[in-house]
């Protein structure tokens, strides 16, 4: 009998109809359909019974004065029902008449109606704080074609959640995440009747599904019920849809796609013949790769489109073999190729091919959900067959770190095997959502959605850099193309997107060992010594934390760092530089300012030296291909930042003072350039000599400026852009002697942000208090990372350090993990590869994409400023929007 073909489907087509749409007391019409199947034999009296139940514990439809007894074992269904099933559906029995025979089911215990539903943690009354469990769902193929990766990315999201939890725990969080799990059965049907199972349960935030035919199958009722789904595997691009509730963490198979055809290409293949699975991701991948075969110049066939669902694939793979022959006969053997996309149904196709000889005279290119699977190396008959193809197919490359190392010793102790890439997303996707509902405060969809997205680009775990586009998709990816040679599975070739190119991964060379030497050079007296004090601690910390990871990871090296003090000043940066590159150390953290780097930036450009600064922002010395990266946007990013920050305050006139050098002469012109622009007024101003010891001409000079337009505007409408470093106290002490400048508003940049000494100081306090100052600082995001080197220094310095030292900490990490990538600490190798790495990795500051400059490409601005004698948060400027939001 056939039992249960049509039962999912069946519930499936119920679990939409909406509730409201029936009376209490009423039994809907399309009910009927499901008394049809019944009575035809298309599903049995159980499979009728659990539609039945599904239904009503759903509560789409209620009966009433019906209880499901306790403590007792379920009797048969009695023919007579089925009579009146029959009576009901030619309309000779009525809705109450019929009601009394599911009444009998439910009182005698054939229909269980009793639900418990399971209890989600939610915002306390404000909203703000989540405490005891958080339940999100989880749907995976832990049977059907692929359950085999299905129990991988079980464990790596099970992983995920231990890992959050604990993080949770350390960071002082009064609740968890708990996971509930549900079996799609690699069914599309099945994932449907999962999905609305959770929501049943008040789940509205999922994990998964993992393939694109069950997405595909559930998204209009995820979209419909404002439910989110985040998947770790789905690449169909059908499914890369802007604004749906689907999130994917990884990039759709056009790229999958276009590294397969370039694959094919590079091997001389002209000709290719694809057989695929007849379903979403099938349809997806087959259609992309052979848009890209085209785009080459290459050909493709027809091909052969087979039902998943079938038992066995004899027909397929003799059509597949008829047209295999007719390209052979055109082209030649060492021509043609067969690109196969499946699942696990791969194998069997295999078993088939090798019955026909013209089959295995030939290559054979597959898709991500083939690689490393182990029946390919297992079964006797796949095996002989994928080793005579050399069976290669493309994966979505993921790089090596300790996450990455953690989750594969969890894997390999749970299932005793290697897992596949995917359960690096599968763990990514757990700590995302934890730290957007962390983010959001709360488990409100449409919170969860708007922040998801800056959460993931801010996010770093098993996959160094996530960022997804305007699809909600990883926006894009390497990939890795794994082989079949001599019964293993080996990485055989790279595929880079941004060049398109096809590269032989390098064979392993002689390993670093001992000490690795690198440089810093900070002002640790001087004006800038309270900063330079700081970022000091912040390398050092990052000296020490990529040293644990080198030690971690079985490396036989350490990174060894030589401080010197610039003492905020040119011509001693230089002589420290000269000093480190005599000691045969050519890879340098800093120097600081932007004065120093322009001073030394010669030398080390003719001596083949390396700078990587977390600080110097001047625009001037944005200068591709030269030997200087920073880890900071340019200013003309601080600028706009401080630019729409004074608008924001209603300000009309700016008169700015700036201290005269690379650094001030930039920002200056970066700020009221952008000022003007907004339609605001900018005095020429004072520029100031730094080296002086007392500023009571430029602050009289300043007074005199601003008395002008206070005359003419009103002391609200004009305001005071101060653009200096740690002499910024001296100034205002200068300054404090004309009520003219206490009465007007004063703004600063970076460099004075936390700037303890107006605290400290009575003078410096009142003055700054007096002219409400503030400041815009560069943003880094708030990430585990981040909050790690926070804490550190909060507790090692006394205080709360400037944001630099965040960048300090990953201007250590980055060099040291050009290195490691390199085995090499040759100036030349490491400036081939810094930015690629850079690209690649997001530290304590969030993503580090370099611009074509050795810039930090982008980013946003937080405002702070000194109230209630502290410095306070006060707001965020960002910078895709143009826009100040204040707390």
């Amino acid at each position: 009998m056939r039992t249960f073909y049509f039962l999912p489907a069946v519930l499936m087509i119920f679990a939409l109809i909406p509730v409201s749409s029936f009376a209490d007391s009423e039994i809907p019409d399309w009910l009927k359909q499901v008394a049809e199947f019944w009575i035809s034999d298309q599903i049995d009296d159980e499979g009728f019974v659990q539609v039945i139940e599904y239904l009503v514990q759903q509560e789409i439809i209620t009966i009433p004065n019906a209880e499901s007894p306790e403590d007792e074992s379920a009797a048969s269904v009695p023919g007579w029902i089925k009579s009146n099933a029959e009576f009901w559906v030619k309309g000779e029995l009525s809705n109450d008449e019929f009601a009394v025979g599911l009444e009998w089911l439910i009182n005698n215990g054939i229909i269980k109606v009793a639900m418990e539903k399971e209890t989600i943690a939610s915002t306390d009354e404000t909203g703000t704080n989540l405490s005891g469990e958080v339940t999100i769902g989880l749907i995976l193929p832990l049977t059907g074609d692929l359950a085999h990766k299905g129990h991988e990315n079980w464990e790596g999201s099970k992983f995920g959640v231990e890992e959050f939890n604990k993080y949770l725990k350390e960071i002082g969080e009064s609740w968890q995440l708990k996971l509930i799990s549900e079996d799609s059965a690699t069914s599309p049907v099945v994932a449907l009747e999962k999905l609305t199972s959770l929501k049943a349960k008040g789940i509205d935030i999922v994990v998964g599904p993992e393939t694109s035919s069950n997405i595909r199958n559930i998204k209009g009722y995820a979209d419909s019920n404002n439910m989110l789904l985040f998947s770790c595997c789905s690449t169909a691009p059908a499914l890369a849809i802007p604004n749906d509730s689907v999130f994917r963490l990884v990039p759709n198979d056009t790229f999958q796609g276009t590294a397969l055809a370039k694959k094919v290409q590079h091997d001389g293949i002209e000709v290719l013949v694809p057989i695929w699975r007849g379903d979403a991701w099938g349809d997806g991948l087959r259609e992309s790769t052979v848009k890209s075969i085209n785009e080459r110049g290459l050909a493709a066939s027809d091909g052969v489109r087979y039902n998943p669902e079938s038992p066995e694939f004899s027909a397929s793979v003799s059509l597949l073999a008829s047209q295999v022959d007719e390209q052979i006969n055109q082209y030649g053997k060492d021509k043609v190729a067969v690109g196969v996309f499946g699942f696990g149904e791969t194998v069997n196709i295999m078993q088939a091919a090798s019955q026909h000889d013209i089959l295995d005279e030939i290559k054979w290119y597959g898709g991500d959900s083939n690689v490393k699977e182990i029946a390919f190396i297992e079964d006797p008959i796949a095996s002989e067959f994928a080793n005579k193809v050399v069976f290669s197919a493309a994966q979505f490359s993921i790089g090596e770190n300790d996450i990455t190392k953690k989750i594969d010793a969890h894997v390999l102790e749970a299932l005793g095997r290697e897992g596949y890439a995917y359960i690096n997303t599968s763990y990514d996707v757990v700590w995302i959502l934890g730290l957007s509902i962390l983010e959001a405060k709360g488990t409100d969809v449409d919170d969860i959605k708007e922040v998801l997205p800056k959460v993931a680009e801010n996010y770093s775990g098993a996959l160094d850099s996530v960022r997804l586009n305007e699809a909600g998709d990883l926006s894009g990816a390497n990939y890795g193309v794994w082989s079949i040679i001599d019964n293993k599975w080996v990485l055989s070739d790279l595929y880079n997107f941004e060049t398109d190119s096809i590269t032989t991964p390098a064979e392993e060379g002689p390993k670093l060992s001992g000490e690795v030497t690198i440089g810093l050079i900070l002002p640790l007296t001087g004006d800038l010594a309270t900063h330079g004090i700081e970022n000091h601690a912040g390398s050092e910390f990052g000296v020490e934390e990529f040293n644990k990871h080198l030690e971690e990871i079985g490396e036989s090296w350490h990174l060894k760092m030589i401080s010197e003090d610039s003492a905020t000043n040119p011509v001693i940066a230089l002589e420290k530089l000269t000093s480190l590159n005599a000691k045969g150390i050519g890879l340098v953290v800093g120097p600081e300012t932007s004065s120093n780097i322009r001073n030394i930036k010669g030398y080390s450009d003719s001596n083949n030296m390396l700078l990587v600064s977390c600080c110097s922002s001047a625009p001037a010395l944005a200068i591709p291909n030269d030997s200087v990266f920073r880890l900071v946007p340019d200013d003309r990013n601080q600028g706009t930042a401080l630019a729409k920050l004074i608008q924001h305050e209603g300000i009309e006139v700016l008169v700015p003072v700036w201290r005269g050098d690379t650094w001030g002469d930039g920002l200056s012109e970066a700020t009221t350039s952008s000022f003007l622009k907004r339609g605001g007024q900018t005095d020429e101003g004072v520029r100031y000599n730094p080296e002086s010891p007392e500023f009571s001409a430029s602050t009289s000079f300043l007074a005199s400026s601003v008395s002008k337009y206070v005359e003419e505007y009103g002391e609200d409408k004009v305001a005071v852009l101060f653009l200096g470093f740690a002499e910024i106290l001296q100034f205002m002490q200068s300054a404090s002697e004309h009520d003219v400048l206490n009465d007007v508003r004063w703004f600063g940049p970076g460099a004075n942000t936390k700037e303890h000494k107006l605290i400290d100081d009575p003078i410096g306090l009142e003055f700054s208090t007096n002219v409400q100052f503030t400041t815009v600082q560069f943003a880094a995001s708030k990430n585990p990372i981040y909050e790690k080197v926070q804490e550190h220094l909060t507790e090692t310095l006394g205080t709360d350090p400037n944001t630099f030292v965040h960048s300090s900490y990953d201007a250590v990490w980055i060099i040291g993990l050009s290195i490691l990538e390199t085995q090499s600490s040759d100036v030349s190798i490491i400036k081939a590869k810094i930015s690629e790495i850079a690209d690649n990795y997001s530290g304590a500051i969030g993503p580090t994409k370099l611009n074509e400059a050795g810039d930090l490409a982008q980013a946003d601005y937080e405002v702070w400023g000194i109230r209630g004698a502290e410095w306070v948060l006060l707001g965020k400027y960002t910078q895709s929007e143009d826009s100040i939001t204040l707390n």
